[in-house]
């Protein structure tokens, strides 16, 4: 494409108005030393050969495919009504085509954002190639998205010129293209693979979206999801009974607290490490009559994994309900391997597919899912909070809260809910729950609502927010719901003391606008644990506790399988959470 003068003129207004200050001259050319992504690149803008930080380079006005499971790339893909796996595929093509397009060659590069760098302290350029003697070149924004390895990026300040290129029947071509496409995530530094809805693949810190190889002596299928030998190893004829009874990191009469801490556990582990699995393994070995439980999957906690069997072998009655994705897929690699062993089970996707066959006007919300995590014991206990059974959420690798409360009240609750999905009524199919307001444990009151019946952000979390008096301190995975972004940075300026522990992974998605959090006043740390941060919790002022699975999300809110629980009147829990936190946030330079 030309390169055209209006794009001259663009640039020079900024310069005038100092909007801008642009280092690169237009008429310069530069060599890309890396492709990121198809819009993300590494160029040597100061012509030394080596690849620096503040030499990386976003695409402005285009949005390219994702080549990392994230939530950036669900986005994409709900955008266009494709799976998650096929959304990568477009990722890994478009990350193809941009090296074939650019990478080392020397390409002109301009500015031409309203302003230069975005959140991640990326340029934002437009990008020019394969120019002629007559300097007429090619525009990469106008190839990528023609091809169809792209969208146009819609908050861009070019974007209005972008869209008659945008071509959505060349992605779904690259598609059908693409069905015969195997894709691995390779893990860089070990060189096993897995497989794309492995999580522990994506976790490692070096990892690489490859083919799948075919012979390679080097590359070897990861065991956690290739089935190249159990996870777990049966130990039923020599299976001892757990019975040290395990303190909690803090209690307030029935109400138990377990911190899974990311500053003490390095590294993921298949054994029962912490207090909060050994609180579990003790209630799930002890359990007399029933355990019903929702879990989002279980992998690695070979424990946990032989508890339930032995519970059910001594005829405890235990029935479970977990997530199954549009593919019956489950993230989580054990699952399949528990229900061979209890067989007691219910999934979203059945109960899903059988509504759909009898209520022809059904809609299924797209990408729902079952991401409870609770266990109830003999309708007396409930164990609940943010943690996953897995070897990276239930050993502390990632940070996360559990809370086991003792009250035959709160169980009924959480049975009602559980008894629902149990018998095939998930998402919004279900009803809401009776009587799960102010139940009064000991001196405190603990209120618990469900997704997506009960709108917790909306009609709970936010009044909190509002009528706080001293602080607020929120760890959590994801946040974006912009009404509750808002109230915090309102609190922050009648006074309170503000501070948000936000995921490296999040912010990477573009699923927490941290200019906005800090332009706000607020203060917000991304944390950089080998692990994640996986809390979905608020503390606020002295007596005041929000713990569960749902991340401050409208999907958490509105779609999903989710409990959240608002405890009150909890002075010792909560003066201990806050201490937990700000250990947590001095971790974080």
């Amino acid at each position: 494409m030309i390169y055209n003068n209006r794009v001259k003129r663009l640039v020079a207004v900024l310069l005038i108005s100092s909007l801008i200050s642009c280092p690169v001259s237009a008429q310069s050319f530069y060599k890309v030393l890396k492709v990121l992504d198809g819009d993300t690149f590494y160029i040597d803008l100061n012509s030394n050969g080596k690849i620096e930080s503040e030499e990386r380079v976003r695409v402005n006005g285009v949005d390219a495919f994702e080549v990392k499971l994230n939530a950036a790339l669900q986005r994409q893909a709900n955008l266009i009504g494709i799976s998650d796996e096929e959304a990568l595929k477009l990722g890994y093509l478009g990350k193809e085509f941009a090296k074939k397009s650019l990478l080392h060659k020397k390409v002109k590069v301009e500015y031409t954002a309203n302003q230069q760098t975005d959140h991640y302290n990326r340029g934002i350029v437009s990008i020019y190639y394969d120019c002629d003697k007559n300097g007429y070149c090619k525009s990469y924004e106008q190839e990528v998205l023609k091809s169809g390895y792209a969208l146009v990026y819609k908050p861009s300040n070019i974007s209005k010129n972008l869209w008659q290129y945008q071509n959505i029947e060349k992605v779904r071509e690259n598609i059908q293209n693409a069905q015969d496409l195997e894709l691995v995530v390779l893990n860089k530094r070990s060189g096993r693979y897995h497989t794309l809805n492995c999580e522990y693949g994506w976790m490692s810190k070096r990892f690489g979206l490859i083919e799948k190889p075919r012979i390679n002596f080097r590359k070897h299928p990861a065991s956690c999801c290739h089935n190249v030998k159990p996870h777990h190893k049966e130990h039923t004829k020599n299976y001892k009974t757990y019975n040290k009874v395990v303190p909690a990191d803090v209690q307030e009469n029935n109400i138990e607290l377990f911190f899974l801490n990311p500053i003490e556990q390095k590294k993921p582990t298949n054994k029962c490490v912490s207090d909060a699995c050994k609180a579990l393994l003790y209630n799930i070995d002890h359990a007399q009559e029933s355990i019903d439980f929702a879990i989002y999957g279980i992998r690695r906690q070979d424990a946990i994994f032989e508890a339930l069997i032995q519970a059910q072998k001594r005829g405890v009655n235990v029935r479970w309900v977990t997530d199954m994705n549009e593919k019956e897929l489950n993230i989580y690699s054990d699952t399949y391997k528990l229900m061979k062993k209890l067989p007691t089970y219910n999934t979203d996707f059945e109960s899903q597919q059988k509504e759909v066959d009898a209520l022809t006007n059904y809609k299924i919300p797209h990408k729902a899912i079952m991401h409870d995590k609770f266990f109830i014991f003999d309708k007396k206990k409930v164990f609940t909070g943010s943690t996953n059974i897995s070897d990276t959420c239930l050993t502390g690798f990632n940070s996360n809260v559990a809370v086991l409360i003792n009250n035959p009240q709160v169980a009924e609750v959480f049975t009602e809910e559980f008894e629902q999905m149990y018998k095939g009524k998930f998402h919004n199919q279900k009803l809401a729950v009776h009587n799960n307001e102010n139940i009064k444990v000991d001196n405190a009151t603990v209120s618990i609502y469900f997704s997506p019946l009960n709108k917790a952000s909306t009609e709970q979390i936010i009044p909190l927010i509002k009528t706080a008096k001293k602080s607020i301190y929120v760890p959590v995975y994801y946040m974006t719901r912009n009404d509750i972004i808002d109230e915090l940075i309102s609190a922050k300026k009648r006074g309170l003391d503000v501070k948000i522990i936000v995921d490296e992974t999040a912010v990477n998605g573009q699923y927490v606008d941290i200019d906005y959090i800090k332009n706000g006043g607020v203060e917000l740390k991304v944390e950089h644990w080998k692990g994640m941060m996986h809390m979905k919790s608020m503390i606020i002022d002295d007596s005041t506790l929000i713990i569960g699975s749902m991340n401050f999300t409208k999907q958490g809110e509105n779609v999903n399988d989710e409990n959240c629980l608002i405890i009150k009147n909890v002075p010792i829990l909560t003066s201990a959470y806050k201490a937990h936190f700000l250990d947590l946030w001095k971790s974080i330079r």
